[in-house]
């Protein structure tokens, strides 16, 4: 038996890549932009002609199904303010589109006829991460860096002033930086050694102080004495956090001031200073925010939904606010969901596309202005579900699965490559197999999380996922 051993730089969640489907998904306020496997951006839902925020260069037409974003093929990665839009491209250049009302978009300039209706490139730097509110931007360099950029009127750009600026300035002189988050007026970030730290508005404790009488906080402060994060989830919009550990629990954090809706997960009007932990399951694979809801999936592939849901942006069919996490239908091949105001779309595991909630400016994606209650299914030509012959669930075992960190894949077809790609889907692991029909992946020291592997053979592809502990 040959044996194929898969190095991973970093915790993994992404799905098998089928033809011209998406890879990554992220909301706006009103639209949606996502990447395609081929390296193509496509973005719709709201055209308005003050913010351009689809960065499609047209004003004033809303855009009512995936169209894409000029013709490059050599897109990475995709974020999003509430009305921006930011990109990095494979050389990790940093490109910016959208509104530019108070400088987030970090081009120099302001103001609400300062929309920026195509993605430009940011200066020379190598960027990796990047995270967006309404007003402001915090984002990570490829060196590790934090800088920030846009409105700082509650503290919200860390660098210990009240000032706003039209250009990214850095952050201290830290380098150990990996994920960045934004609320409304508040910044987020977690350390490669798992702490959280937090920086502006702390109305209703939301800095994770425990202490709702303090004020703003213009520099980063950490959040608690936990080093066991994985993963945060802020919104452009939201006044709420959800947070990730390592072992599979989450946390949120908010304003204690505006959570009746039940985005903290628990309750409907039920606050508590945070980070407090959400249930006792400990299988919770990814986190996202909406505007005042929140949505999570687990390692067993079903989606769950709670807080907001006036306009049935939950997905459970009713207009009923939820104030814990409730599961959405009984599929059990959910990948990534990501929520706006009032709409939410995800990915499934096949490369399918769904969304649900409002459809007042087209952000369904649909080819409508169209409304749902309920997950519908988003038609994107050229994206192939399956190929014949090659069905994931029939031709591939993997045992044990979970796995402490060595899995053995026992496959029925024969596949020449096995390809593993990240949370945006960038390729970042590609190996021969030559048609051999076992398989050993060794993930031992590695994080745990969820790893996803593209199978490619002659008449096709086929997908697994590898759930590590």
């Amino acid at each position: 038996m040959k044996k194929t051993t898969l190095f991973l730089a970093f915790f993994l969640y992404t799905n098998s890549i089928f033809s011209q489907c998406f890879t990554n998904i992220v909301c706006q306020e009103n639209g949606t932009i996502g990447i395609k496997s081929n390296g193509t951006i496509w973005s719709w839902g709201n055209g308005d002609r003050q913010y351009g925020n689809l960065v499609q260069n047209n004003f004033d037409e809303n855009v009512l199904q995936p169209t894409q974003i000029g013709i490059l093929n050599t897109w990475q990665k995709i974020f999003v303010g509430a009305r921006g839009a930011f990109a990095i491209k494979n050389n990790e250049k940093l490109w910016s589109g959208g509104t530019n009302s108070q400088g987030n978009l970090g081009i120099g300039n302001f103001g609400p006829f300062h929309a920026q209706p195509y993605l430009a490139q940011m200066g020379s730097a190598t960027w990796k991460e990047v995270s967006g509110s309404a007003e402001h931007t915090i984002a990570i360099q490829i060196n590790g860096t934090l800088w920030t950029w846009g409105y700082n009127d509650d503290g919200q750009l860390g660098n210990n002033t009240f000032t706003q600026s039209y250009f990214p300035i850095q952050i201290g002189t830290a380098n150990n930086w990996q994920k960045v988050t934004t609320t409304y007026s508040a910044s987020y970030a977690l350390k490669t050694d798992g702490t959280l730290w937090a920086w502006g508005k702390n109305g209703g404790a939301a800095l994770g102080t425990g202490d709702p009488s303090l004020a703003n906080i213009p520099y980063p402060i950490q959040a608690g004495t936990a080093n066991d994060w994985r993963m945060i989830a802020g919104g452009p919009n939201s006044g709420h956090l959800l947070l990730l550990k390592n072992n599979g629990t989450i946390f949120s954090l908010g304003n204690l001031w505006s959570s009746g809706d039940g985005a903290l997960g628990m309750g409907l009007g039920v606050s508590i200073a945070g980070p407090n932990q959400i249930g006792t399951d400990s299988n919770w694979q990814m986190v996202a925010c909406g505007f005042n809801n929140s949505f999570g999936i687990k390692t067993d592939g079903t989606l769950w939904a709670w807080g907001q849901n006036d306009l049935g942006q939950l997905g459970d069919g009713t207009t009923a606010d939820k104030g814990f996490p409730t599961q959405i239908g009984t599929d059990t091949n959910w990948l990534t969901v990501s929520a706006g105001y009032a709409h939410t779309v995800a990915i499934k595991t096949d490369g399918s596309l769904w969304t649900w909630g409002e459809g007042t400016y087209g952000q369904q994606g649909v080819g409508s202005y169209t409304s749902s209650l309920v997950p519908v299914q988003i038609v994107v030509p050229g994206c192939t579900l399956g190929n014949k012959n090659f069905e994931s669930s029939n031709q591939i075992n993997v045992s044990p699965n979970p796995s402490n960190g060595v899995f053995n894949i026992d496959l029925k077809a024969n596949y020449q490559t096995i390809e593993i790609f990240d949370l945006l889907g960038k390729s970042v692991y590609n190996q021969n197999i030559d048609n051999q029909l076992q398989v050993k992946i060794d993930l031992t020291g590695f994080a745990s999380g969820c790893y996803v592997a593209k199978l490619v053979g002659e008449n096709g592809s086929a997908n697994v996922k590898l759930l590590k502990e």
